[in-house]
């Protein structure tokens, strides 16, 4: 999952119902992107595969800010973590986050492969965006102590 996309040609692997087919880069002056829902649609579904191979079966941390403008009712879960075998390791439930900024703790399957999906409102109101600000994903132990360890995704660079 690479925030810096727009300057490295990086595309997520899936974008469904977002307008225009492209989402907004450096959203509100901040680093992340915003997807707005194309009108008439069940939401905004965007999907990155990421391979952290090197972390299988480490804990790990997903944090972000979101932005949510639109109807309470989202395409599905908001923002969810999925392992390669299909099942859920975090996810924010559906409809409008309580809180703007998020924190998703998991562990890493392991083979190491990651879906990471964030899904919009539905397309029913004008604007309908989800917005994801500041996103961050790496090991546990380096969130919670602030190391040296670079972020596997910092919103500017996926090593």
């Amino acid at each position: 999952m690479n925030a810096a996309c727009k300057g490295n040609g990086a595309k997520p692997n899936s974008v469904i119902d977002v307008a225009d087919n492209s989402l907004v880069w450096g959203w509100a002056g901040r680093t992340g992107w915003c997807a707005t829902s194309k009108p008439g649609s069940s939401g905004s579904y965007v999907e990155w595969i990421l391979n952290v191979g090197e972390c299988a079966g480490k804990p790990m941390v997903f944090a972000c800010e979101l932005g949510y403008v639109g109807v309470d009712t989202s395409r599905g879960e908001v923002v969810q973590i999925i392992g390669s075998d299909g099942i859920s390791l975090a996810a924010l439930p559906p409809g409008r986050p309580a809180q703007r900024a998020q924190l998703f703790r998991f562990t890493a399957p392991a083979d190491g492969v990651l879906r990471i999906r964030f899904r919009g409102p539905r397309g029913d109101s004008e604007p309908a965006q989800l917005a994801v600000y500041n996103p961050q994903l790496e090991l546990a132990d380096t969130y919670d102590n602030r190391g040296t360890t670079p972020a596997y995704f910092n919103g500017d660079t996926y090593a």
